[in-house]
């Protein structure tokens, strides 16, 4: 659900929830079918192999009568340098987890409206198509034959047919043959909607145009067909989206909302007579999370905001049963959470759960009695859960795939909060050493956020930090201003002050923990990616605090990224204007056009595909480096975007960073 790294709980969040006459009380925590053994106190520490293949859980689905949970299950594997994924089911009502599909690559598993069959993608001859397979166990078959991958689906009530997405026929700005040349900025092709009998596999065509249509979703009766129309399939499109319907009897298309902003995520209510859905007034605030949730008659017209105190940035929305409650994923601070709307009063967004961590994957059986999730905490790796929130108590554990990691010993995972240099509150997450000794200061790692608006959460994620714990480090995690999970305002901070308040709300916070005695001064390095790699490389130019910096897709020349990056609107947004309207913006923000101050040996890190974060920006970062006679080493990946996906990759990365930081902070 949402987009982070690491975390834990909230506030000491406990809250009782009255929704419709009904009690729910979540207290934080969980409980397991099993209880696990226990672990002898000296146990072996994570390692990085360990976080490359460990187990990860996606798409989890409850069937229609609450009784199994069906998700895919993925694997990295370090001696094929593969990535594979499987479906499996595990009972609601204990017993072990099953495997039900081959593999290599099946994902994003759905139950049919009535629980006997389950697709899901797969891949045949490195085309995804949409594969079926009996609930009960058995030999999966592939229903389509697509020339290129699918990119979604979803059931018709009555579950003889699917509503599909593909590209179309035509690749735009492709040429004819062989030949590889494409023209730039067409993106590939526009997305279609077609729909798929099962019973004869023949498709027809319900959606195309010059457009990009994505997120089917049929109405119960299965007449109406609500779906996203976007301008294009470029990046930067991706905040102007429509929502549109389709009368299937009529075959007429007919605009829902007028809107300059992005609408999408629709969700009918049960009854089939409202739909509720997330929106934003302009494109602007949709890049900025300045989301909200809204909902509108059927056939369209005026929409009414839903929840407008839920000062958040809703991610997903569910309406189960009968219809009484609209729940609402959202973070809150550095976790995730969902959220409670009675429809039968308009009452205000309420919280249903309060845990320690993050909520993935919500679903909700189709009577809304039951809640399946994902959950990953601090202590706990991500497993599946289950909850009944009509009943209270706690949700249940169901599976325990990654048992093994979450043995290995842990740092203790801290929520700090402290008071910027301007005096605003400021929370951060810190992970302290796995030998931490009270008054024994430890080598700090500083971890700025990756994305401009996203936040660092709560969990055990796939990312080093418990790895460095492990070995003698502390880990710092700050959630400047620009995070979302703490209101509007606080999120658009850093809208024309991005490298100001933000980049102080960080250094603050390290100097919190060196003033607590916390962290050793002698012994501070900082490793950021992205939007963190533009943190790192401003602090070339202003600090010379850290003994050594790792910067991974810095954002160094802000103009030339404009011209070059698939996403110039998020510069706009944050510089308050192109290159040509705030000359001045670009160039008091860009790193490369300030001074390096001191000599902080620099490891530059950066995927050779990367079209977000273009290679000039790595480059210009070296050569500036170098000029200033600073130690620099600068690493490329081949077939690498901004984040890396290869498994011998990410291992590289990972080692690459601990060991130039040891080498340099620990001599």
């Amino acid at each position: 659900m949402c987009i982070g790294r690491h975390g834990r709980g909230f506030l000491g969040f406990q809250r009782t929830l009255a929704i419709t006459g009904v009690i729910a009380t979540l207290a934080g925590g969980v409980a397991a079918k099993t209880t696990a053994a226990q672990v002898p106190a000296a146990r072996r520490v994570v390692s990085f192999e360990d976080l490359i293949e460990a187990p990860r859980l996606a798409g989890a689905e409850i069937s229609p009568d609450g009784r199994r949970i069906v998700y895919a299950l993925s694997q990295s594997h370090l001696d094929s340098n593969t990535t594979t994924s499987a479906i499996w089911l595990v009972p609601t009502d204990g017993g072990a987890p099953s495997r039900l599909s081959p593999g290599p690559n099946d994902a994003r598993p759905s139950w049919s409206p009535d629980g006997r069959q389950i697709a899901f993608s797969c891949l045949q001859h490195r085309i995804s198509q949409v594969c079926l397979l009996p609930a009960e166990g058995g030999e999966s078959l592939a229903v389509t034959n697509l020339s290129a991958s699918l990119r979604g689906f979803t059931w018709a009530p009555d579950g003889r047919s699917l509503a599909i997405t593909v590209p179309s026929e035509e690749r735009a700005g492709q040429s004819a043959g062989d030949s590889t040349a494409q023209v730039v900025g067409s993106q590939g092709p526009h997305t279609r909607i077609l729909s798929l009998d099962l019973g004869s596999r023949k498709t027809r065509v319900l959606v195309e145009g010059d457009f990009t249509a994505a997120s089917p979703t049929f109405s119960p009766d299965g007449k109406t067909l609500v779906y996203v129309r976007l301008p294009s399939a470029r990046a930067d499109d991706a905040h102007r989206s429509d929502l549109w319907s389709l009368d299937l009897e009529s075959g007429s298309h007919a605009k829902l909302v007028e809107n300059d902003g992005p609408d999408y995520d629709p969700v009918f209510s049960p009854d089939g007579s409202r739909i509720a859905f997330l929106t934003a007034s302009d494109p602007r605030s949709g890049l900025l999370k300045d989301i909200g949730v809204a909902m509108l008659p059927r056939s369209g017209g005026k929409a009414r905001r839903l929840a407008p105190e839920l000062d958040q940035a809703p991610e997903e929305l569910l309406w189960p049963g009968e219809g009484r409650t609209l729940y609402i994923a959202a973070p809150v601070g550095p976790t995730g959470q969902l959220f409670a709307v009675s429809m039968t009063d308009g009452g205000a967004a309420l919280p249903l759960t309060s845990v320690r961590g993050e909520v993935a994957s919500p679903s909700f059986s189709e009577d809304g009695s039951r809640l399946a999730f994902a959950l990953s905490e601090p202590e706990r790796p991500s497993e599946l859960y289950v909850w009944e929130p009509r009943r209270g108590g706690k949700p249940v554990q169901l599976t325990h795939h990654n048992a093994e990691l979450g043995e290995r010993a842990r740092g203790r995972v801290e929520l700090l909060r402290w008071k910027s240099r301007d005096g605003t509150q400021i929370e951060g997450i810190l992970t302290h050493p796995v030998d931490a000794v009270a008054g024994r200061r430890a080598p700090l790692r500083v971890i700025p956020r990756a994305t401009a608006a996203g936040n660092s959460l709560l969990g055990f994620h796939s990312d080093s930090t418990q790895a460095w714990a492990g070995r003698g480090w502390a880990v710092f995690e700050p959630n400047t201003r620009g995070s979302q999970g703490y209101g509007r305002s606080f999120l658009q901070a850093a809208v024309g002050d991005w490298g100001g308040a933000d980049y102080d709300d960080m250094l603050s916070g390290v100097e919190s923990l060196v003033a607590r005695g916390i962290a050793d001064p002698a012994r501070m390095v900082l490793t950021g990616w992205a939007s963190g790699g533009y943190m790192g490389a401003l602090t070339l130019t202003r600090s010379e605090a850290f003994k050594a910096v790792v910067v991974g897709s810095p954002l160094v020349d802000l103009a030339s990224l404009y011209w070059s990056t698939d996403i110039p609107s998020t510069l706009e947004a944050y510089l308050g204007g192109d290159p040509w309207t705030a000359p001045e913006a670009y160039r008091r923000r860009s790193p490369v056009n300030q001074p390096i101050k001191g000599r902080t040996p620099t490891l530059i890190l950066h995927g050779l595909a990367d079209v977000r974060v273009p290679l000039g920006q790595s480059r210009a970062l070296y050569l500036a480096l170098r000029r200033a006679a600073v130690p620099v080493t600068y690493v490329t990946y081949a077939r690498e975007g901004t984040f890396f996906r290869e498994p011998r990759n990410r291992l590289d990365r990972m080692r690459r960073e601990y060991d130039f930081c040891a080498e340099h902070a620990l001599g």
